[in-house]
């Protein structure tokens, strides 16, 4: 029996897609050059391993909770559709985001800095379910597979560029005070976020069908050997990109950097991966 070619994915909903990845990247990104400065905003001044401590640990949180709520948010879209899951995740993000910018607390710091990645998870293994939902050949789904990894790089690319150009310019333009230049950033990839849950409601479409053909007896099977060992690849990856960022950060800051220059060391080396 023919299987019917599913309904391909407008233009119009991907670029929604394409801004939901470029908002949360965005937002990522932001933090990296300004979170030591944060964490002495919010802790006062620390011993270099304390602040060292603290800004490993944010990091960390943030990305083990991607690691941890992406298959689980996977799993929930196959059950509630993809949209829901695309806006919670938008939503959760804009909130935690915004919350992470204003908190003067190091425990909340902790607390909104893993669920702006536990939401941010919602994002991408959903938005790359939905173009398989939507994909009439491999092709095609390979194309727009790549179009969602060139919005995710360039919001690693405009992030940490927003985030320390956004500090100098809230201080020296608009004359305001050290903490409020540093919630600037933050604020703005609040409001990013907030625009493409909006692109997603107007959007993106609500129903989606799938097709499901029968695999063969042992398919689950090789389904799950490779899913462990691509998960571990993954789990390294995340790691050593952790470590990389924390370290440019800290190294920064040692060398007497403000948050626009290791703002633009940040935009460099994404430049380079792209």
């Amino acid at each position: 029996m023919a299987v019917a070619e599913p309904a391909r994915l407008t233009w119009t909903a991907l670029s929604a897609v394409l801004v939901a990845m470029f908002a949360i990247t965005v937002g990522y990104g932001v933090a990296l050059p300004i979170l030591p400065f944060l964490i002495e905003q919010v802790a006062g001044k620390t011993a270099p391993q304390a602040l060292s401590w603290h800004t490993g640990l944010l990091t960390g949180a943030y990305i083990i909770a991607i690691f941890v709520g992406a298959p689980v948010w996977g799993r929930i879209s196959d059950r509630c559709g993809r949209k829901p899951i695309i806006l919670l995740g938008l939503v959760g993000f804009a909130a935690t985001t915004g919350f992470f910018a204003v908190t003067e607390s190091l425990p909340l710091l902790y607390l909104g800095r893993f669920l702006a990645g536990l939401f941010a998870a919602a994002i991408t293994p959903v938005a790359y379910a939905l173009i398989g939902d939507h994909a009439p050949s491999k092709e095609w789904r390979a194309h727009r597979f790549a179009l969602i990894n060139i919005a995710g790089t360039a919001g690693f690319f405009i992030g940490p560029l927003l985030g320390g150009l956004a500090v100098r310019v809230a201080g020296k333009l608009w004359a305001l005070s050290p903490d409020r230049s540093l919630a600037m950033p933050l604020l703005t990839a609040t409001g990013l976020a907030v625009i493409a849950a909006i692109l997603v409601v107007l959007l993106l479409p609500a129903g989606i069908e799938r097709n499901r053909v029968d695999a063969p007896p042992d398919a689950a099977q090789i389904e799950r050997r490779a899913m462990v060992r691509l998960l571990a690849i993954a789990l390294v990856a995340a790691l050593a990109i952790g470590v990389f960022e924390v370290g440019l950060a800290l190294r920064g800051k040692v060398l007497g950097l403000d948050a626009a220059h290791i703002g633009i060391m940040f935009a460099e080396c994404s430049l380079v991966m792209a």
